[in-house]
């Protein structure tokens, strides 16, 4: 999945790795987004997944761009059954979306039939069987409903005619109960995080940020930092400003309680988070200098970063990683 602009980190940087590594699928939630990564990459042998509802004024956008479909609705399948048998011929094979209990996209289950056979009278080819589940860490309860609905989907594809590889449910949160012979629709995991403590295996950071430093200030013992006055020091040191703030996606709720890195040493950020700007405090013996690289999260020595920062700003990591600013430089390593 690299929907939301792969989940905050760059989609045409990730995609770009990932086709180099094989990877020929790639799930979004925008026809726009789909779109954007087949300018980027029009020679590319690469499958998109659409995971919004279908919208009339797009369906030519599937049919001309070659994406791929996912139906989950009457409503989608009325807008088909309007297009002509030439324009269905050049759609992509469709991915059936089934409700799993999240109420939210997808067919009722108790339609399994009638759809099959709206399908058959289109004559539209069906590729795959998809849902999401509303609490994948239940999957390795064999009794919940998250393991009996991956079984259901698995015993559909028979119905469909599909192999279990053509079953995508697995997401990031479920990987640490596999292996699947589904398909699976890795996420968050894809960059080295989990909001799952029940991973049975580790994942390898894949990402960091960081920001530099570019001023640094004398403060007095009693002189306060940022706005409001939220912070005032307890001892005369040094005040350093990294070019980072909320604007960036730095949660103005966390001032004053997280830490930044750097090398092997740990300074507390200080004083309220501004638009552009953040405030450490640096110590009154520090030799930093102008534009060193200050680490806020995925440093070997700030592994736990991110998850402290969810903890303390009552956001999942998913909401922390999209919410990085489009002013965030971002490179591959």
């Amino acid at each position: 999945m690299v929907k939301a602009n792969g989940y905050g980190l760059g989609d045409t940087l990730i995609v770009s790795e990932l086709l180099d590594l094989g990877v020929e699928n790639f799930g979004v939630a925008r026809v726009s987004e789909a779109l954007r990564l087949r300018r980027m990459f029009p020679q590319k042998k690469m499958n998109l997944l659409v995971f919004a509802p279908l919208c009339a004024s797009s369906v030519e956008e599937y049919v001309f761009n070659n994406l791929t479909l996912i139906l989950g609705s009457y409503e989608d399948l009325n807008i088909l059954k309007r297009l002509s048998q030439e324009h269905l011929n050049k759609l992509e094979g469709v991915h059936l979306k089934f409700d799993l209990g999240m109420s939210r996209l997808g067919f009722d289950l108790k339609d399994v039939d009638a759809v099959f056979d709206e399908l058959q009278k289109c004559n539209i080819r069906i590729d795959g069987l998809c849902g999401h589940f509303n609490n994948a860490l239940e999957i390795d309860d064999k009794s919940s409903e998250a393991s009996k609905n991956l079984q259901l989907l698995y015993e559909l594809s028979n119905r469909f005619g599909l192999k279990s590889s053509q079953v995508h449910l697995p997401n990031s949160d479920a990987l640490g109960f596999g292996p699947y012979k589904e398909g699976i629709r890795p996420g968050l995991s894809l960059y080295g995080y989990s909001d799952s403590d029940a991973m049975s295996f580790e994942l390898m950071k894949s990402l960091s940020l960081r920001a530099p430093l570019v001023h640094t200030r004398e403060v007095l013992k009693g002189q306060s930092v940022s706005y409001g006055r939220t912070w005032t020091s307890l001892k005369d040191t040094k005040i350093g400003v990294l070019l980072i703030g909320y604007a960036d996606g730095i949660p103005r709720s966390l001032s004053g309680k997280i830490n930044v890195f750097k090398e092997q040493e740990t300074f507390s950020q200080v004083g309220s988070i501004c638009m552009d700007y953040m405030m450490i405090d640096l110590g009154a013996d520090s030799n930093a200098q102008l534009g060193e690289m200050f680490s806020l999260f995925g440093g070997d020595e700030s592994v736990d970063a991110l998850k402290h920062w969810s903890k303390t700003s009552g956001c999942i990591t998913y909401e922390l990683l999209v919410g990085l600013g489009s002013r965030l430089h971002r490179r591959v390593i």
